[in-house]
């Protein structure tokens, strides 16, 4: 790959401005300095160094994320800070794709990844899936066995949804544990509409056979896709 085309799908500037920092020499590969931003590297093996600095790069790179509120499952701040701020800078310059979006009000499990292949794997229904949720609820949990069969309610454009088989577990009268394989827009509060409550707190606790496990809020740590799938 160029040099150039490296460095900025890397976001560290536009080819021209990686043209002038070649320039200057302040970029070395392999502890030669490089002039000419058309270098050709092996961005899998060659060590690229800005001002003697390691650029960092990895070719597949899957994070699990225990999301707090207040953050956005976007790759932009927007009327609240995108997920990915509480990354270190040297991953804030891949293109993470999000398996599974959070509202911005809801905590816990949030799978980001630079492989397309593996956001589809998990998000698709087909591949059973399945997210679990913590639900709190507004009023005692009452009728929650119909959720679990199928029953219709709106998707993200308001168009009747049939949801697919869901799982319940009770914790307590307002507490519950609610396992579906889909995520559409506002799956879970409008399941709980559905049964004449609401949800006053929500988290992702678990996707596929990945669990939170002891990660802290707006912690993250990297894994493989074994531990979704197997």
């Amino acid at each position: 790959m160029r040099l150039d085309k490296f460095l900025s799908n890397l976001k560290y500037g536009s080819r021209t401005d990686i043209k002038k920092i070649c320039k200057a020499k302040r970029i070395s590969v392999n502890d030669k300095i490089i002039t000419d931003s058309s270098y050709d590297i092996d961005e899998n093996s060659d060590k690229v160094y800005i001002d003697d600095e390691l650029v960092f790069f990895k070719r597949n790179i899957t994070l699990m994320v225990n999301k707090p509120q207040n953050y956005v499952c976007s790759n932009i701040d927007e009327q609240y800070p995108s997920l990915l701020n509480l990354l270190p800078i040297e991953l804030q310059r891949f293109d993470f794709s999000f398996a599974g979006r959070l509202d911005y009000d809801t905590e816990g499990l949030v799978i980001i990844t630079t492989d397309g292949d593996l956001v589809h794997r998990i998000i698709t229904p087909k591949k059973d899936i399945y997210k679990t949720y913590y639900v709190k609820s507004l009023k005692k949990l009452k009728n929650t066995e119909v959720l679990c069969n199928g029953i219709e309610i709106l998707d993200g454009k308001n168009n009747p949804f049939i949801t697919e088989k869901a799982y319940v577990e009770l914790i307590s009268d307002d507490e519950m544990y609610l396992s579906i394989k889909e995520g559409k827009f506002h799956q879970v509060k409008r399941m709980l509409e559905y049964i004449d409550n609401e949800v006053v707190f929500l988290k992702r606790v678990k996707i596929g056979n990945l669990s939170l496990g002891d990660l802290k809020l707006g912690e993250y740590r990297e894994i493989n896709e074994d531990e979704i799938f197997n």
